[in-house]
């Protein structure tokens, strides 16, 4: 089998958090001003370039296409911004403004013209939780996407379908929202905990405990089929589909729990067979950030502080 081709994106001896790619284009947003801007990466050229350094704080980018947003808090206070910036014509806007999150908090999603975000609009996370809502580009209209009274967390978006983790049944589970037809349906409400959903297409994959440890499922849309991914017996984490292709971290291959011995794995979903990718030295996981075409982007950490952006190109 071809071994990966890694490389690197951003080793500048600073910190670089939550890399996103979309086609030849990665973004992170990092400290290296000694605040945190957003930045971007052309694999094509491979050169960075600024996409926005204001004094204030920005953080949690995501693309898709020539569409580049993020969380932006030039204003202060008690209320971030969502900015964008359009590679196309070299413009930054203003989207739309959300309350600050009171926990833990995922920054936004986009696919072409609808972004995503979990909203902390009532103001008391642990006793409301968080609801998801989005923004459409084109007409600038905003979309309440999930109002339910319980906790959502970790929305995604492709075409006109969002799914995200819920937790109304007292266990995480993955609904889905259609933009089409305004209706909310279940993925799965195993009784076990299901979370960390991500969707291409008609495939949906998510991370899933059933079986008392993580493995990986998925679920198609067209054909309303669960199916399970990879249910080898070790902890599989942090799924992402791109096309016919699954990724995910893996721990088979850990011997000693201090120093556990990561591997990206995939599988494929056109001819149903799972394979290796390639090592991943880590004190612990979830270094996968983000999948798109044939590129995985990924932390590496090099000393105290310093998480180095790289890629990686399935063999």
């Amino acid at each position: 089998m071809t071994a990966a081709e890694t490389f690197s994106i951003c080793t500048k001896p600073s910190q670089h958090y939550d890399p996103r790619i979309s086609e030849n284009i990665v973004v992170w947003h990092g400290n290296r001003n000694g605040n945190y801007d957003i930045y971007g990466f052309d694999l094509s050229a491979k050169s960075d370039f600024l996409i926005c350094i204001d004094e204030e704080e920005q953080e949690d980018a995501a693309i898709s296409g020539d569409i580049i947003i993020w969380v932006d808090h030039r204003k202060g206070g008690y209320v971030y911004d969502i900015y964008g910036y359009d590679l196309s014509t070299e413009t930054e806007f203003l989207i739309t403004n959300i309350r600050q999150p009171t926990g833990p908090w995922r920054g936004p999603n986009i696919d072409g013209n609808v972004t995503i975000w979990e909203d902390d609009l009532k103001g008391y996370w642990e006793k409301y939780g968080y609801d998801i809502r989005g923004y459409n580009l084109a007409t600038k209209t905003k979309l309440p996407i999930c109002v339910n009274p319980s906790h959502q967390a970790c929305p995604k978006v492709s075409g006109n379908i969002v799914v995200w983790t819920d937790d109304r049944n007292g266990n995480g589970d993955i609904y889905a929202y259609d933009l089409s037809t305004q209706t909310e349906f279940a993925i799965c409400t195993n009784e076990a905990y299901q979370g960390w959903a991500d969707i291409c297409g008609n495939i949906v994959v998510w991370q899933d405990e059933r079986n008392g440890n993580s493995d990986v499922y998925g679920y198609d849309l067209s054909t309303g089929i669960e199916f399970p991914i990879c249910t080898e017996l070790h902890e599989q984490v942090g799924p992402l589909v791109s096309s016919n292709i699954v990724v995910w971290e893996d721990e088979r291959h850990s011997w000693r729990q201090e120093k556990l011995d990561y591997w990206f794995y995939g599988y494929n979903l056109s001819t149903r067979t799972e394979f290796p990718i390639a090592r991943y030295d880590a004190i612990f996981g979830m270094g996968l950030q983000d999948f798109d075409g044939d590129t995985i982007v990924y932390y590496d950490m090099e000393g105290e502080g310093t998480w180095k952006i790289m890629g990686l190109r399935l063999p």
